[in-house]
């Protein structure tokens, strides 16, 4: 199991009031949410019945966790009763109910915090107007925020696995190099796959420098036929710009999607073949600014890939 959160542990408030606190997270690749964790101050109050909840982002709850009344002092993992999909670009906010006092951390959300696996997001609160939420009614939807606070609610998952790095066994390259020289091909950047420097396409993930930079990764898909020689891949596209100027970040997704879109029947490096790609959002999603205020947008896309094998042949 991941979590997002993966700095410093927050820090305890006196508060006597009762509220709802809660976390916007978006998912990056596709998701199974499996839970929600809390950071709870030694001294918080007890709460009869208190329950956490999972929302989508218009209100509604679609899931809730009995948690207990008393809250060990630091981190409680608990676990969903069923485990939730969270398509890739969706966000859900993930919340539970106080007693009186609580944990957090002013400004924590300033800017985005991406989980370590590259898998989920808590996007920075002026993009999604306010994260680090509460609600001064237990159990109701938090649509409240304060200073960006995070209110310590972390997100519970496991994530669908990417590929990436080097070649294949016998020397020639795999499906995630093939689809990075795609895109060199496409004209929305430049991959080299000797890692020489002068490179703005990375396999998975980019390296601090340059502040242009784009990273591919694949992270499964459907279930594939059995005879047929066609797997539907999922592909991420990150695309970072220039802190001086956001547009940077916006223009290479904005190209790297319309590149993209309604591509068929290309034939890849890798040896496969591309027969369609299809964008799954309408344009490129921001997902906020990395440490050094560098604005971030993300281009999914399903890629029908024609693999033939000896038990799938063409």
């Amino acid at each position: 199991m991941s979590t997002v959160w993966h700095g410093a542990d927050p820090t305890p408030v006196a508060d006597a009031a009762d509220y709802e606190l809660g976390t916007v997270v978006i998912a990056l690749r596709d998701l199974t949410l499996t839970g929600i964790r809390v950071f709870s101050p030694d001294n918080a109050v007890d709460r009869p019945g208190r329950r956490g909840h999972v929302w989508t982002m218009d209100g509604t709850v679609i899931a809730s966790i009995t948690m207990p009344d008393h809250l060990p002092a630091g981190w409680s993992t608990h676990t969903l009763s069923a485990a939730l999909n969270v398509p890739a670009g969706q966000a859900r906010m993930v919340s539970y109910e106080t007693g009186g006092n609580y944990a957090d951390i002013p400004h924590g959300l300033d800017v985005p915090v991406v989980s370590v696996d590259g898998a989920a997001a808590y996007p920075a609160s002026a993009v999604v107007g306010g994260n680090g939420r509460f609600n001064t009614t237990p159990g109701q939807f938090p649509d409240s925020t304060f200073n960006a606070t995070w209110y310590a609610v972390d997100a519970v998952y496991t994530a669908a696995t990417t590929s990436g790095g080097g070649g294949s066994p016998d020397g020639g390259t795999n499906l995630l190099e093939g689809i990075a020289q795609l895109l060199n091909d496409l004209g929305v950047g430049t991959y080299h796959a000797d890692g020489t420097t002068g490179g703005t396409i990375f396999l998975a993930k980019y390296p601090d420098q340059p502040d242009q930079a784009i990273a591919v990764a694949t992270y499964g898909g459907p279930e594939s036929d059995s005879k047929l020689p066609d797997d539907m891949v999922s592909v991420q596209v990150r695309c970072r710009g220039t802190a001086a100027d956001a547009r940077t970040g916006y223009n290479t997704a904005k190209a790297v999607y319309d590149a993209l879109h309604g591509l068929e029947h290309r034939a890849l490096t890798s040896g496969d073949r591309l027969g369609l790609a299809v964008c799954t959002q309408s344009g490129p999603v921001y997902i906020g600014v990395d440490q050094l205020d560098r604005g971030e947008w993300t281009v999914n896309a399903r890629l029908r890939i024609e693999h033939p094998t000896a038990n799938r042949p063409a």
